[in-house]
């Protein structure tokens, strides 16, 4: 049985007699940079597109490199001892905001949800809809996206699926999150190419506000990306940031140690 114990600035890790340290560090300035300017210009690209749908799904796709990345992690009774998983990983409030933050997030899922999602929509319906929460769901994502609010010690999962990798979570803690940039897809990010490893511990969550934001901030994204929808998600994790290291594809970069 594996137990993690989070402390102040340090994760603990014990399993029996065997325990490890490992240092609970801040997101380097270049990652923090990326994945702030990168939601801040989708961000004024949806003020831009008027809610017109085809626009919409671009900003998604492009949006895709800032949340989606490789999770990795251990799976020592398997055949091969890795398993990677693609997630959205996001970014998580402060706790001192986070009551104020699913406070808005709520008051937008109880505009947004007015209908029975369970049922096929064409994209029409879902374009009138947007009309009446957009400028507010826009306002809301302006507010938690301030450097000021975000806690760049951790980084938020919610598992859907809760197979193979909440398994390996639960029996070993400690995983690593990839990110690719999207290097100049469609040209309109105006980011060179970027790569990072993030060495974490991942505290699994079964309950409490950050679950609660976890699972409204998916809700927030399938508002508008509709090809998979899952209710029932009791499950996620804060993934503790213990090391960095820059992945670029470059002889000058790949490997070098950030925090």
């Amino acid at each position: 049985m594996t137990e993690l114990v989070i402390g102040n600035r340090k994760a603990f890790v014990f399993k029996g007699k065997f325990s490890r340290e490992y240092p609970v560090q801040k997101l380097p300035d270049q990652f923090v940079a990326w994945q702030i300017n990168t939601k801040k210009r989708l961000i004024e690209m949806t003020k831009e597109s008027r809610n017109d749908a085809l626009t919409l799904d671009l900003i998604h796709m492009i949006s895709m490199s800032a949340h989606i990345a490789t999770f990795v992690t251990s799976n020592p009774s398997g055949r091969f001892p890795v398993t990677l998983s693609f997630k959205r990983v996001m970014l998580l409030p402060k706790k001192k905001y986070l009551e104020e933050v699913i406070h808005w997030q709520e008051k937008l899922l109880a505009s947004m949800y007015r209908f029975d999602w369970n049922e096929s929509e064409s994209i029409t319906h879902l374009e009138k809809r947007a009309d009446s929460v957009s400028e507010e769901r826009t306002k809301f994502f302006e507010y938690l996206y301030d450097e000021e609010r975000i806690d760049f010690s951790a980084l938020g999962i919610l598992e859907i699926f809760q197979g193979r990798t909440l398994k390996n979570i639960t029996e070993k803690p400690e995983c690593a999150i990839q990110f690719l940039s999207a290097y100049n897809t469609y040209n309109m990010l105006g980011d060179e190419i970027q790569a990072f490893q993030i060495n974490c511990i991942a505290e699994i969550v079964e309950k409490g506000p950050f679950l609660e934001y976890l699972k409204n901030m998916k809700l927030l994204s399938d508002f508008y990306d509709t090809s998979f929808r899952q209710g029932r998600c009791e499950k996620g994790y804060i993934c503790h940031v213990c090391e960095v290291y820059n992945k670029t594809p470059s002889p000058r970069l790949a490997g070098k140690r950030l925090v």
